[in-house]
Formats: C-alpha cells, sequence, structure tokens
C-alpha cells in the first residue's frame, strides 16, 4: 500500500480553499426577501444586498458595504414600469408617503434613473429613498406590509411584503457588520 504523507494536509488545503471561494458569493431566501453577499473585488470588503423577491416592479433594496462608515443599510425602494412606454413616470424629486400597515409612515423623495435597461429594453424606472433611513428601517421591522404613495395625489405606487424583512436585515448585520442598535 502506498501513503502519501501530504494526502491530509492537501484535503485540508483543498477544504479551506472551497470554504474561501464559497464565502465570496453567498444567497439566502428569507420568505418574501432574498440576500445576496459578494466580496468586492477592488476592496476585499464584503457588499450585501438583501432584496424583496415577490415583485420584479416594485422592489424595496438594503445595501450595505462591510466597513462603511454609515451604521446602517441605505434604502432603495424601485418602481420600474411594467410596459415600455419611454416616458417619465415622475417628475425628479417627486414626495412620497411610504406607509405601513394601514396606519404608520413616513416621508420620502425620488431620483429618476430612466432608462432602465432590462433584456436590453430601455424601461422607464425610479428609485425612491426615505428621508430618514432609520426610522424607515424600524417601521419596516415591525411591519407586515409597506405601501407607497404620491404625497400630492395619493397616487398608489406600489405595495410590497416585509415579511422576512428581519431575518435579511440580521443577516446583513452577521455578514457586513451593519448596525443592530436602534432598529430592534
Amino acid at each position: 500500500m502506498i501513503k502519501f504523507p501530504f494526502a491530509k494536509t492537501a484535503a485540508v488545503v483543498l477544504v479551506l480553499c472551497g470554504t474561501a471561494q464559497s464565502a465570496e458569493a453567498e444567497t439566502w431566501t428569507f420568505k418574501d426577501w432574498n440576500i445576496s453577499t459578494t466580496k468586492n473585488p477592488t476592496t476585499g470588503k464584503m457588499d450585501c444586498l438583501a432584496v424583496t423577491s415577490a415583485d420584479v416592479e416594485n422592489q424595496v433594496r438594503l445595501t450595505y458595504e462591510q466597513g462603511s462608515e454609515f451604521s446602517y443599510p441605505t434604502i432603495t425602494f424601485r418602481h420600474l414600469e411594467v410596459l415600455p412606454r419611454h416616458e417619465p413616470l415622475l417628475w425628479q424629486d417627486a414626495k412620497l408617503t411610504f406607509i405601513f400597515d394601514d396606519s404608520s409612515e413616513f416621508s420620502g423623495t425620488t431620483e429618476d434613473i430612466s432608462p432602465l435597461m432590462i433584456n436590453g429594453e430601455g424601461r422607464t424606472a425610479f428609485d425612491g429613498y426615505p428621508y430618514n433611513n432609520e426610522l424607515a428601517m424600524t417601521s419596516m421591522a415591525q411591519g407586515d406590509r409597506m405601501s407607497a404613495i404620491l404625497t400630492d395625489d395619493g397616487t398608489k405606487i406600489f405595495d410590497v411584503s416585509l415579511s422576512g424583512f428581519v431575518a435579511s436585515y440580521l443577516k446583513i448585520v452577521e455578514q457586513c457588520g451593519a448596525e443592530r442598535d436602534g432598529i430592534f
């Protein structure tokens, strides 16, 4: 029988290399949310992204880079037109109101990001941002659903599930070091 003195060492190295590689890009799903982490090739730090998964046209996105100067992830509310029509949906800096479970609310604004290329087709879209990220995340942690309406005329833009938000946020805390205190 031939013995390979370095076989165990080689096996350990292969296992560790495989673990390191899989840690560079991972995904999880918690109810209606998808979370992904990737290692930024430039900085070497982890980038975390949590996205509502049910509706491609209306998404809530949390983004956070490990070691960020900010304590909390950035929240973006993305609305994409269903059928391409190549016309702006909203004016730049439109005022939004975000409502949770038809009771608590907070304000935000929009940024036109048109055209957003989806499958080679220019689609009209906007990103909405809350004025206060910490207040928004606290409300999201306590709510089941969130709606966005145009403040001026009450037009409902979208409604998303918050089921799985807390687990998604905690995964960002675990993987990228976002702040937990003040949210839960």
